[in-house]
């Protein structure tokens, strides 16, 4: 008999759900950041990495989507601010161009 907190449920079968929940997740924090290329990005970081989910998953049982979902998150987050402090360099650099100060 299962306990409150256990279910039935392959950790597998939700792990492909992960991508698009997280894609979601991060694209709200970031204006204009396209949730499909969020996706997108973290089914490519999901699949370059087989042998880290499968040492969750055997290590971790069903707390492993947790690990792997904070991991995708935090990969996603940090290459999403990466970019925006880019255009924000970019834009000021340029701004201060067409000022005459550069």
């Amino acid at each position: 008999m299962l306990n409150n907190w256990e279910t039935e449920s392959d950790p597998r079968a939700e792990l492909a759900e992960l991508p698009e929940r997280v894609g979601r997740q991060v694209a709200r924090r970031f204006k204009g950041a396209d949730w499909e290329d969020l996706r997108q990005d973290a089914w490519i970081w999901l699949l370059e990495r087989p042998e880290m989910v499968e040492e969750y998953l055997e290590k971790h049982g069903e707390n492993a989507l947790g690990y792997i979902e904070r991991n995708m998150r935090r990969f996603l987050t940090e290459r999403r601010g990466a970019e925006a402090e880019r255009t924000f360099n970019t834009t000021s650099i340029e701004n201060e161009m067409e000022a005459g100060r550069l």
